[in-house]
C-alpha cells in the first residue's frame, strides 16, 4: 500500500478544486437569483432552484471541510510513519555495526510498536476519508438533479430573452456540477489506488 505524500497531495488538490467550483456555483446561483427576480413570476421556479443550488454549495463545502480534516490526519500519519521507518533502519544499522543489542533492541522494539500503531491510525483515517468521499459523491447527485431542474425551469421563463439568459446560466450550473463530480471522481480513483474503497 502506498503511504507517500504524493497520494495525499492529489487528494488535497481534488478537495481544493471542489471548493473552488462550489464557490463558483454559489456565485452563479446568486447571479441567477437576481436574473430570475428581474424576469418576474414566470421565473419563480428557477428562483427556487437557485436557492437549492446555494444550499447544495454550502453542503458540499461542509463535506470538503470534513475531507480536509482527514487530509491533515493523513499528512501527520504518513510523516510519522516515514520518521519511524527511518528510526527503525537507523537502530537496525547501529545494532549491526556495534554487534550489541542492548538499548538498540529496546529502542527498536518501541519504534516498531509505535510504527504499527501509526500504521493502524493511518488505515483508519484512510477508511474514514473514503466514507466522507462517498458521502460527497452521493451529494453530487443532488447537484446534478438541480442542474437538470435549472434547465427545465429556464425553458418556462417566458420571453425568449429571459429563456436565453436563464438557459445560459443553467448550462453553466451543469458545467460547474460536472467539474465538482470530476474532481471527486479523481479523488475516488486515488483513494482506490491508495488501498481503500469509497463507501
Amino acid at each position: 500500500m502506498n503511504s507517500s505524500f504524493d497520494t495525499v497531495l492529489v487528494l488535497n488538490e481534488a478537495v481544493k478544486q471542489v471548493v473552488a467550483q462550489s464557490s463558483r456555483l454559489y456565485l452563479t446561483s446568486l447571479n441567477a437569483m437576481f436574473l430570475a427576480k428581474q424576469v418576474g413570476t414566470q421565473a419563480a421556479g428557477f428562483n427556487t432552484v437557485t436557492a437549492e443550488l446555494r444550499r447544495f454549495s454550502h453542503a458540499m463545502n461542509g463535506r470538503m471541510d470534513a475531507l480536509r480534516v482527514r487530509i491533515y490526519g493523513l499528512v501527520r500519519e504518513v510523516s510519522e510513519l516515514q520518521k519511524l521507518d527511518l528510526a527503525c533502519r537507523y537502530l537496525e544499522s547501529a545494532t549491526a555495526r556495534t554487534g550489541r543489542s542492548g538499548g538498540c533492541m529496546v529502542g527498536s522494539s518501541r519504534t516498531a510498536a509505535r510504527r504499527v500503531a501509526v500504521a493502524s491510525e493511518l488505515a483508519l483515517n484512510r477508511a474514514k476519508f473514503a466514507v466522507d468521499l462517498g458521502n460527497a459523491l452521493r451529494l453530487c447527485t443532488v447537484g446534478e438533479n438541480l442542474a437538470v431542474l435549472a434547465k427545465v425551469e429556464a425553458v418556462g421563463a417566458g420571453s425568449a430573452e429571459a429563456v436565453r439568459k436563464l438557459a445560459f446560466i443553467a448550462d453553466e450550473v451543469a458545467e460547474i456540477v460536472g467539474g465538482i463530480k470530476g474532481a471527486l471522481k479523481d479523488a475516488e480513483r486515488e483513494v482506490n489506488d491508495y488501498g481503500v474503497q469509497a463507501a
